[in-house]
């Protein structure tokens, strides 16, 4: 599964007829899905794409891939209100974290594209995310 994960090169991987357990697909499942962090998330593999592991859409680019992960990991987070907790915790809490505020309100939108069905609306996770990250540091007068 490791090797899984770093390999940029293969493409297509079917497993569906192999003997492979429960544990096993949860393993090879992690090498595609990692939700535990944006930085596990992002080391990822977002090339291949395998049967048997469920949110690899088949016909999509990797870039397509990465994003939708990117949003139901953000999606997933708002439902208990915890983006802003977990972005401070990744991200830091200095003055250069303030310079990304905007960009990640505007990938927001731009991944929303790739959304699933069950993910949260855009402006949900935007709202909550003015609400509770980092908008005074971003207002204050220096």
């Amino acid at each position: 599964a490791q090797a899984l994960k770093q390999n940029t090169y293969l493409r297509t991987l079917y497993l569906k007829h192999n003997s492979i357990t429960s544990v096993g697909f949860l393993t090879i499942g992690a090498a595609f899905h990692d939700h535990s962090s944006l930085s596990a998330m992002e080391s990822c593999n977002h090339t291949c794409w395998v049967d048997c592991v469920e949110g690899n859409d088949y016909g999509m680019t990797p870039r397509q891939r990465r994003n939708r992960k990117l949003y139901q990991l953000l999606s997933t987070r708002h439902l208990d209100g915890s983006n802003a907790r977990h972005l401070n915790g990744e991200l830091g809490e200095d003055k250069y974290t303030i310079k990304l505020v905007p960009k990640v309100l505007h990938c927001i939108k731009r991944y929303s594209i790739d959304e699933t069905e069950d993910s949260s609306t855009p402006l949900s996770i935007t709202f909550e995310l003015i609400k509770s990250w980092m908008m005074p540091e971003l207002f204050e007068h220096h």
